[in-house]
């Protein structure tokens, strides 16, 4: 009964406190920002425009390459055959923390980004290589650089995602 008693006054009181807040129309834009920033589609927090989706895609190129980098260093256990160095006993120690990181918090936001390249939706033409990127007008799909983009982030798509699920219930 007490416990029943306690979820009725703090049922309660969340509308007393919902009461004496600001109004809700003031509070739109914070709440929409708030949801922005926890989404897993960076496009909605970032700008993508003017080269950013690019800058955004190397630096998660580069946080794939890291997460596997550490991850081999824990399999291989090279951070305890290597203690004495100190470089190699940090690298064990951001390996332990930062995998979990990446593998679980970043899964969403990394894969979201990484397909991003193979959404080609407008075209020109009638051949494949009229269309161009969503998140950049400017660049023709399967031409230039986006063919150089193209065998990256699919082996780190094979790589990482995998990976990042086969070890997700480790962290």
């Amino acid at each position: 009964m007490n416990d029943l008693l306690l979820m009725l006054i703090i049922f309660v009181d969340a509308f007393q406190y919902g009461a004496m807040g600001p109004d809700f129309r003031s509070l739109n834009s914070f709440i929409a920002n708030i949801g922005d920033s926890v989404n897993v589609d960076l496009s909605k927090l970032i700008s993508m425009d003017e080269g950013v989706f690019w800058l955004s895609l190397n630096i998660v190129l580069i946080i794939v390459g890291v997460w596997v980098f550490l991850g081999i260093i824990i399999i291989k256990r090279l951070d305890l055959k290597y203690k004495n160095w100190l470089f190699c006993a940090k690298l064990g120690y951001y390996a332990e923390n930062g995998l979990g990181i990446i593998g679980n918090a970043c899964f969403i936001p990394i894969n979201s980004l990484l397909l991003d390249v193979f959404i080609c939706t407008e075209s020109i033409g009638d051949d494949y290589t009229d269309s161009f990127l969503d998140r950049d007008c400017h660049e023709f799909c399967w031409k230039d650089e986006h063919m150089i983009y193209v065998p990256f982030v699919l082996s780190c798509m094979a790589i990482y995602t995998p990976l990042a699920v086969y070890s997700r219930p480790l962290w």
